[in-house]
C-alpha cells in the first residue's frame, strides 16, 4: 500500500510538473528535454503509457482501505488532470521547437490524460465528481454529440420555423447558457439532444411531433424561456379551435391531468435561473381553467337587475392599478376580513365603488380575472404597501 501511495504522489507530481511547463523560452522543460541525445528513450519515461497509469490507480484503490482517503486522493488526482489538460489545450507557443512539442509532447499528453479521465469516470464512478468543471477539450468533445443539424432540420423538417426559437441551444451550442460545464450538465444535455433528436426523426405529422417534443421539454425540465413561450401558444391555438367554453373548459382539465402525471427530472435542468417548466406551464393552464370557468358561471348566472338600480356617482379614488386592487381585495377575501356572499358578488360591489389610477371605472370582468392571475410586480407592491402599514402601526403603538 505504500508503494501504491508513493506512485500516486509520483502522478501528481508529473501532473503538476507538466501544468508548470510551457514552451515560452529556451529554458522551458520541453526545450531541455529535445535538446539531449537519447530524447525518445527519455520521452518515453516522460509521458509513460496509459497502462501504466491505469495500474497505478487500480493499485492505489485495491490497496487502500479508507474509502474517504481514496475519495479525496481520487478528486485531487481528477483536478489536476483537468487543471493539466486545460493547461495544454489553451497554451500558446511561440518558441522554434512549437511544432515539435506539439506533435512529440503535447498531444500524446493530451490524448493520455483524456482516456485516463474517462477510465476513472467509467472505472470508478463512486469516486468521480461529476460537479468539476470539465476541461475544455472534453466539453467540446461532448458537446458536439449534441447538436441538432440545423441543415437537415430545414431540408426534413417543415416545421423548422416554428421549432428554431426553442431548439436554439441546441442548433448553437455556443449559445447555451451557463458555459460552467459539469459531468452531470454535459449528461443532461447530450440525454435531452438523444430524446430529441428521436422525437424529430420519427414524427412527420404536425400535432403528434408537437405533442411529443412538448412532452420531451416537460419531462426533462428544458425551462429555456422560448420552450414555455412554444408550449403556451400550440395550447392555446388548439383552444382557439373549440367551439364552446364548454370544450375548452374540458380541454384544459385534460391538459392539467396530463401534466401532472408527467414525471420530470429533478437532478438537472437547462437553466438555473428559472423555476421548472412543468411548474410555470401547470399554472397557466391552471389560471386559464379558472378564467374560462369563471366566464362560464358569468354566461350562466345573470346579475339581477336591483344591484344596479342606483348607480353610484362619486367613487372612491385610490392610487392603485386594477391588478394591484385586485391583489388587495383577495388577501382580504381569503383572509376572511372581507366577507360577502360570493367573490363574485363581493368583487362586483367593489368594481362599483373603487376607481384605479388608470380610469374612473373599474371593469368587473378585469377585476375578476386579475384576481385569478396575479402578477409578481402587482404582488410585490401590495406586499410592500401591508408592510409600511405594518410598520407605522408599530410606530404609533411606540409612541403611546
Amino acid at each position: 500500500m505504500y508503494k501504491a501511495k508513493l506512485n500516486m504522489i509520483k502522478l501528481l507530481h508529473h501532473l503538476e510538473e507538466l501544468t508548470c511547463s510551457s514552451c515560452v523560452n529556451n529554458a522551458c522543460n520541453f526545450y531541455l528535454l529535445l535538446k539531449t541525445k537519447d530524447y525518445e528513450t527519455q520521452l518515453h519515461n516522460y509521458i509513460p503509457g496509459i497502462s501504466f497509469w491505469k495500474k497505478l490507480i487500480l493499485d492505489y484503490v485495491l490497496q487502500n482501505d479508507n474509502t474517504g482517503n481514496v475519495k479525496q486522493q481520487m478528486r485531487v488526482l481528477q483536478l489536476s488532470i483537468i487543471d493539466t489538460l486545460n493547461n495544454l489545450f489553451n497554451s500558446q507557443s511561440n518558441c522554434k521547437y512549437k511544432t515539435l512539442c506539439a506533435d512529440l509532447i503535447k498531444n500524446p499528453h493530451l490524448e493520455i490524460l483524456i482516456k485516463l479521465f474517462d477510465f476513472i469516470k467509467s472505472r470508478f464512478p463512486n469516486y468521480f465528481d461529476a460537479k468539476l468543471k470539465l476541461p475544455n477539450i472534453i466539453v467540446e468533445r461532448e458537446l458536439s454529440k449534441s447538436v441538432i443539424d440545423k441543415n437537415w432540420l430545414i431540408i426534413n423538417n417543415q416545421y423548422y420555423n416554428d421549432l428554431q426559437i426553442s431548439l436554439k441551444p441546441f442548433i448553437q451550442l455556443n449559445d447555451c447558457e451557463n458555459n460552467k460545464f459539469t459531468d452531470n450538465r454535459i449528461t443532461y444535455l447530450n440525454t435531452l439532444a438523444t430524446k430529441l433528436k428521436k422525437v424529430l426523426y420519427r414524427y412527420t405529422e404536425k400535432d403528434q411531433l408537437f405533442k411529443e417534443l412538448i412532452k420531451t421539454f416537460l419531462v426533462y425540465n428544458y425551462n429555456y424561456p422560448p420552450c414555455y413561450t412554444f408550449i403556451t401558444d400550440k395550447m392555446t391555438k388548439r383552444l382557439e379551435e373549440e367551439n364552446s367554453l364548454q370544450s375548452k373548459i374540458n380541454k384544459l382539465k385534460k391538459y392539467e391531468t396530463r401534466i401532472q402525471q408527467l414525471p420530470q427530472c429533478t437532478t438537472e435542468q437547462y437553466s438555473n435561473k428559472y423555476k421548472s417548466l412543468k411548474s410555470n406551464v401547470l399554472k397557466w393552464v391552471q389560471q386559464e381553467l379558472k378564467y374560462n370557468v369563471y366566464k362560464m358561471n358569468m354566461v350562466s348566472t345573470p346579475i339581477p337587475n336591483k344591484v344596479d338600480h342606483k348607480p353610484i356617482k362619486h367613487k372612491i379614488k385610490t392610487n392603485l392599478s386594477v391588478p394591484q386592487l385586485a391583489c388587495l381585495l383577495r388577501q382580504f377575501i381569503e383572509a376572511n376580513v372581507i366577507q360577502g356572499k360570493t367573490k363574485k358578488h363581493t368583487l362586483q360591489m367593489f368594481s362599483q365603488i373603487l376607481s384605479s389610477t388608470s380610469s374612473s371605472q373599474v371593469s368587473e370582468k378585469s377585476l375578476y380575472k386579475k384576481y385569478y392571475n396575479i402578477d409578481d410586480n402587482s404582488a410585490q407592491v401590495v406586499k410592500d404597501l401591508i408592510l409600511n402599514l405594518y410598520k407605522s402601526f408599530n410606530a404609533d403603538s411606540m409612541k403611546k
